[in-house]
C-alpha cells in the first residue's frame, strides 16, 4: 500500500471507494456490547450455568454411589450389598478391593521410602549447615513436608489394613494392632 499524499491510505476506504465512516472506539464498543445478544447474552449464560449445575450434581451422585461402603451389623463389609449398589457381581467388588489393597501397599512403601530419604537429607542439612535463622525456618518447613509424607504413608497403611480385615476399624484399633501394620496382601 502506497501513500497517496491525501493524508489517507487505501486501508481507510472500503472496496467501493467510500470512506468507512469508522466511529470512535467507545461507540464501536458500546454497539458491540448492546448489539443483538451482545458479548454477555444472559439467556446463554443462564443455560450454561444450569448445565454446569446439573453436571456437578451428577458427578456428586456418581461419586457417592461409587464410594458407598455397606456394612453388616458386625461391622464387616457387606460385599453383596456393595455389588448390588454398583450393579456388578461380587467377584468384581472383590477384584476392586484386591486392586485397591495392592495400590495402598505400594503407595505406603513409596511414601515411607520418600519420607525416609528426605529425612536423611534433612538430617544431613541440619548437621552440615549450622543454626542460621533463615536456614532454621527453611528446615522447619522441610520437616513439615516430611511429616505430611509420613501421614500419607500411615493413611495408606490404615486403608490397606481395613481392606485386609474386611471391616472399617478405628485408628486406635490399627495402632494397637498386635501384629505388623506393614501393608500386605490378604
Amino acid at each position: 500500500m502506497a501513500y497517496n499524499g491525501s493524508g489517507r491510505n487505501e486501508r481507510d476506504d472500503d472496496p467501493d471507494g467510500e470512506p468507512n465512516g469508522a466511529r470512535g472506539l467507545f461507540q464501536r464498543g458500546a454497539r458491540f456490547l448492546t448489539g443483538p445478544g451482545g458479548v454477555f447474552p444472559k439467556r446463554e449464560i443462564r443455560k450454561g450455568w444450569k448445565t454446569i449445575g446439573a453436571l456437578r450434581e451428577e458427578i456428586r451422585v456418581r461419586r457417592a454411589q461409587r464410594r458407598k461402603i455397606r456394612l453388616r451389623e458386625d461391622g464387616t463389609f457387606d460385599l453383596e450389598a456393595m455389588a448390588f449398589d454398583a450393579g456388578v457381581k461380587i467377584h468384581e467388588i472383590e477384584r476392586r478391593m484386591a486392586n485397591r489393597q495392592i495400590l495402598t501397599a505400594r503407595n505406603t512403601k513409596i511414601y515411607l521410602g520418600l519420607g525416609s530419604g528426605l529425612l536423611a537429607f534433612w538430617a544431613y542439612e541440619v548437621i552440615s549447615d549450622g543454626a542460621i535463622m533463615a536456614s532454621t525456618i527453611r528446615m522447619a518447613a522441610f520437616l513439615a513436608v516430611i511429616l505430611c509424607i509420613y501421614v500419607a504413608a500411615f493413611a495408606n497403611a490404615f486403608n490397606n489394613w481395613q481392606i485386609r480385615v474386611r471391616r472399617l476399624g478405628t485408628v486406635d484399633e490399627f495402632i494397637r494392632l498386635e501384629g505388623s501394620w506393614w501393608p500386605h496382601k490378604r
